[in-house]
Formats: structure tokens, sequence, C-alpha cells
């Protein structure tokens, strides 16, 4: 994938209820994740329920790894928009090793996360 359509990325919106999301803990077993409501000024809509009778660490990992969704994807948009200004200003360069290579896979890692986030 080239560096323009890598780019293409950066201007790309989820579209899913703006953060910040929270996490609430309803009971040992019950979680949800709830967003500001962009319909209703001060209202928070349920993005997600989750519950069950097995493993309530598990569900609090899941609900604040789910509430963290937001800020991750923002937190990998600003990444990868530095990585190709470095890249653009050709502060490093393929061949020239000195862990570029770990860049380059960066770049298409973080890529594929805000992609997978938006499509």
């Amino acid at each position: 994938m080239g560096l323009g359509q890598l780019t293409n990325r950066l201007d790309m919106k989820a579209n899913c209820s703006p953060g910040p999301w929270k996490a609430n803990n309803i009971t040992a077993n019950h979680w949800t994740v709830e967003a500001d409501s962009p319909h209703v000024k001060g209202k928070w809509q349920t993005v997600c329920d989750i519950n069950g009778p097995w493993d309530a660490k598990n569900y609090k990992a899941n609900a604040l790894l789910i509430a963290a969704a937001p800020t991750m994807l923002s937190a990998l948009q600003t990444a990868l928009a530095c990585l190709y200004n470095l890249q653009s200003e050709q502060r490093w360069d393929k061949e020239e090793g000195d862990h570029i290579e770990e860049a380059f896979d960066a770049i298409e890692t973080i890529n594929l996360a805000i992609l997978k986030a938006t499509s």
C-alpha cells in the first residue's frame, strides 16, 4: 500500500458515538460502556452491555478496553501522522536500517487498526 493510500486514513472518521466513553460497573458480572449522547445534551447512551455468569475480571477488562476505544483511535491517528511526517521529511529511509523496518511495520499495523475502527 502506497503512502498516498495510507495518508487518506488520517482523514477517516469513525461513525461511532464521539468520546469519551465510560465503563460503568452495574454488578460484579455486569458492565456497560456509555457515551455522551450526540442527540440529547447531558445524557448518556449505552454503547454496549457486557454481562454473564462466568468471569467478572474478564467483563471489567473488556468494558475498560471498549471504553478506551475512542482515545486509542485518536492516539493511533496522531502517531500515524507523526510517522508520515518523519517519512515525508525523509528523516529515515527503509534501506538505512536502524529500526526503520519496525517503523514501517508500525505504520502498517496502525493503519490496519484505524481502518478496522473507521470502516
